[in-house]
């Protein structure tokens, strides 16, 4: 039988301390020292070996023929930089039943213009913390609230009650 991999979930076959080869290079990729060689290393390579430059020539040149890929790629980058991951948005999906947190409108249903209103993932503009899914129109909305203080017209209750619950300031 052989031994097998120690992480829970994981029965894939043992490769290297005590782990399969993709929990293995899983862990050292995380690890930011190992990246930073790894990296040196590369561009090393690069600038010496003609054969590893056309190797990554042409997975540059398939990359870019696939538009879906860099468009989720690009999509998940966006996320990232605001401090969400793709499990947060599942996991906060189903918390919110494909309802925006604020006005509970599905956000699979088509708007008064004719589009999709699409979930946008809300996050705190200082501390980069990730909030909830909105509405398009409830998170341009949030995001002039959070700016100019009690807007002539714009109904306040929702959105304080929205920001009160991830602690953030209540607006005078």
């Amino acid at each position: 039988m052989g031994r097998r991999c120690e992480v829970a979930g994981c029965e894939a076959k043992h490769y290297a301390k005590g782990k399969c080869s993709s929990c293995y290079y899983k862990q050292r990729r995380a690890d930011p020292e190992w990246r930073k060689g790894y990296r040196e290393y590369s561009r090393r390579r690069y600038a010496s070996d003609p054969m590893y430059r056309e190797k990554i020539a042409e997975i540059v040149r398939a990359y870019r023929q696939r538009p879906e890929k860099i468009e989720l790629r690009r999509k998940r980058d966006r996320l990232a930089y605001r401090g969400w991951t793709h499990e947060l948005v599942c996991l906060r999906r189903a918390q919110q039943s494909g309802e925006c947190a604020i006005c509970q409108v599905r956000m699979d249903t088509v708007n008064m213009r004719g589009s999709l209103s699409g979930e946008q993932a809300d996050h705190d503009h200082t501390t980069k913390e990730p909030r909830g899914l909105l509405c398009g129109g409830c998170n341009r909305a949030l995001g002039f609230y959070e700016r100019h203080q009690r807007p002539a017209g714009l109904e306040i209750e929702p959105y304080e009650v929205y920001l009160a619950c991830f602690g953030n300031r209540s607006v005078q």
